[in-house]
């Protein structure tokens, strides 16, 4: 299951805060997603679900996650690209880091990616975000995937949270006839320019 904490308007926690969000007598497994407030000054989420409670504190000192980059590009046929998703410095604990993807690219059409979350175990600097892309053979225009990261959990949030992946097509477009006239067909099917045309034969566009 999920949980969702959230924060009463105008509250802000400090550092070594801590709550008790969940109580029982015993729990067995735990909760797929853990969606928390942002917190600011450099502060983080740790997360304790042991004993008979989940206790989240808030608390300075933890290592910030952040993506190692902040945009890459690639073209359509490339296969996989990866998203590195690094810390300041190995945590105790295992870091959580949830994320949002969005973009002008379509899951699936154009490209499928790891779920959210991802974890980087207790004592590693990072993990990948796996991004496969669709060469799905049609001519169009450039798309991009925008990876946003969430709240973690065991660490605070880094400078760079969001990555943006730029796709280029690489399609070509080959007509065969003696003119084309219409220059709206051309936009149609998503040509920006003369040079993403090929043509076989002669005429103008």
């Amino acid at each position: 299951g999920t949980l969702n904490v959230s924060l009463f308007a105008g509250f802000t926690p400090g550092d070594g805060d801590a709550f008790a969000v969940v109580t029982y007598a015993s729990m067995s497994g735990a909760f797929s997603h853990v969606q928390l407030p942002a917190l600011s000054g450099g502060l983080g989420w740790s997360y304790d679900p042991g004993g008979t409670a989940v206790t989240l504190t808030s608390q300075s000192g933890l290592p910030a996650v952040g993506f190692a980059v902040a945009s890459q590009g690639a073209t359509e046929d490339v296969g996989s690209i990866v998203i590195e998703t690094s810390l300041s410095a190995a945590a105790a604990a295992d870091v959580i880091v949830p994320f949002t993807v969005s973009g002008t690219a379509s899951d699936p059409a154009d490209y499928t990616i790891t779920a959210s979350p991802i974890t980087i175990p207790a004592g590693s600097l990072s993990t990948d975000i796996s991004l496969s892309v669709v060469n799905d053979g049609l001519v169009e225009v450039d798309e991009n995937v925008i990876v946003t990261m969430g709240t973690p959990i065991n660490a605070a949030a880094g400078t760079t949270t969001v990555h943006t992946v730029d796709i280029s097509d690489v399609t070509n477009l080959t007509i065969t006839g003696p003119e084309i006239v219409d220059g709206a067909f051309v936009t149609a099917q998503g040509i920006n320019s003369a040079s993403d045309l090929t043509f076989a034969g002669s005429g103008e566009c």
